[in-house]
C-alpha cells in the first residue's frame, strides 16, 4: 500500500476522487456538481491531497483544506465554529473503497495528513467525525492527548443528519 500526497490538477486524480466518492458515500451526501468542486479543490495549492494506492487501484482519499476557507462554506451549517482560527486545516473528507476497510488505511492516511501539515507548519485540525461508523472514535484513539475540543452534534447537515462529533486537534 502506498500512501502519497498529491498536489496540482490532474484529470487522472479528479476520476480517481469522484470514484471514491461514488462508492464511499451515498448519492445525497455528494456535491451537486462533484467534478467541478473536485477540480477546484485539487487546483486550489493550501489544500491537501492523500491518496492512498494498491497495486493500481485507488484505495483511499483524504482531503483537507485550510480552517478559514473550509468555514466559509460549512458556517451555517454549524454555527458554533470558530470564525477565524489562524494555524488550523480542516479535514473535509476521507472515504476508503470497501474492499480497503478495516485494513488501517484511514489511519495511514490520517498520519500522512498530519505529516505533510507539519511541513506547511498548521498546528492544528479540525473534523466533523461520523459515530455511526465510529470514525469519531477511531480518530480520537489516533491522538488521545492533542484532542482540544469535542462537541457532539445530534445531525450533520453534510452528513445525511445522522450524529456526529466535531473534534479539533493540536499536532
Amino acid at each position: 500500500m502506498e500512501i502519497k500526497s498529491i498536489s496540482g490538477f490532474s484529470e487522472e486524480r479528479l476520476i480517481d476522487i469522484l470514484e471514491i466518492e461514488k462508492k464511499c458515500f451515498p448519492k445525497s451526501w455528494q456535491y451537486d456538481d462533484s467534478k467541478k468542486y473536485y477540480k477546484m479543490m485539487l487546483e486550489e495549492k493550501e489544500n491537501i491531497h492523500i491518496f492512498a494506492e494498491s497495486g493500481g487501484i485507488v484505495a483511499g482519499y483524504l482531503l483537507a483544506r485550510p480552517y478559514n476557507k473550509a468555514i466559509n462554506e460549512i458556517y451555517k451549517h454549524d454555527t458554533l465554529l470558530d470564525k477565524n482560527k489562524k494555524g488550523f486545516s480542516y479535514l473535509e473528507t476521507i472515504g476508503v473503497i470497501k474492499d480497503f476497510r478495516g485494513s488501517g488505511l484511514a489511519s495511514k492516511m490520517i498520519l500522512k495528513f498530519i505529516q505533510e501539515s507539519k511541513k506547511k507548519g498548521i498546528i492544528g485540525f479540525s473534523v466533523h467525525a461520523r459515530v455511526v461508523n465510529k470514525f469519531n472514535k477511531k480518530i480520537k484513539s489516533l491522538f488521545p492527548y492533542n484532542i482540544l475540543k469535542v462537541r457532539k452534534i445530534d445531525g450533520w447537515f453534510f452528513g445525511g443528519n445522522e450524529p456526529y462529533e466535531y473534534i479539533e486537534f493540536s499536532i
